[in-house]
């Protein structure tokens, strides 16, 4: 792809939070990094905090002309690209790559933490039964003296 000049600018909000959205995640670090192409540079562009409310800073970030999204076909990306780390401890890492960047839109980007020790106590509804060799493994109706 051929090298853009950033004439436009995008805004970003990232916006954390624990138990599935049910509680913010105060001062958890939010690195927002470039892609190497043009004005974007390559490396860590913002280095923020979230608030109270689990919501870093407004940023504002370089982005191609709006008016590219007015023709298809131009061959070039009407959006920049971006990539996003949030880190707090006692929660697992959690990035997202590729995050798109319109001129004149404000985009807010979710991220949904995972406690530590919900992923080591092995609790999460997705993990599977253990598999014990040997057991007869198939299922059998109940009564009252089975509870």
């Amino acid at each position: 792809m051929q090298e853009q000049i950033y004439e436009g600018e995008g805004k970003l909000i990232i916006r954390v939070t624990g138990g599935n959205g049910a509680f913010p995640i105060e001062n958890a670090v939010v690195n927002v990094s470039g892609r190497n192409d043009s004005d974007q540079g390559n490396g860590i562009i913002y280095s923020l905090r979230t608030d109270q409310s689990g919501l870093t800073e407004t940023v504002v970030l370089p982005a191609p002309s709006g008016s590219l999204s007015l023709s298809p076909g131009a061959g070039v990306q009407p959006y920049s690209v971006y990539d996003i780390t949030v880190s707090k401890n006692g929660y697992l890492d959690s990035e997202t790559a590729g995050v798109q960047i319109f001129d004149g839109i404000t985009a807010i980007q979710n991220f949904d933490m995972i406690p530590l020790q919900a992923r080591q106590s092995g609790n999460r509804t997705n993990d599977s039964l253990p598999y014990h060799m040997g057991e007869n493994t198939q299922l059998k109706e109940i009564d009252e003296t089975d509870l």
